[in-house]
């Protein structure tokens, strides 16, 4: 392969990923936000991302003045 093939196709890579950025971006699928959290005094909910427009994160707890994600030892109930 030539150096000039190799730059067409390094161009058309480039290319195609740009224009498959700016389609998911139009999509709002790359929606980030800052890492908040929504809480009361000692529990909350970190909300990391929005997808089509719905809030999507983990709920966390403070412990020694550090929000940290919470881990449940249950599991589902029928």
């Amino acid at each position: 392969m030539s150096r000039r093939q190799m730059i067409i196709v390094a161009a058309f890579v480039l290319g195609a990923l740009w224009a498959g950025a700016r389609a998911l971006d139009a999509q709002g699928f790359l929606t980030l936000v800052q890492p908040t959290v929504v809480a009361g005094p000692d529990v909350g909910f970190r909300v990391e991302r929005v997808e089509r427009g719905i809030p999507v994160g983990k709920l966390v707890v403070k412990i020694d003045g550090k929000w940290v994600d919470a881990q449940f030892a249950g599991g589902a109930v029928p």
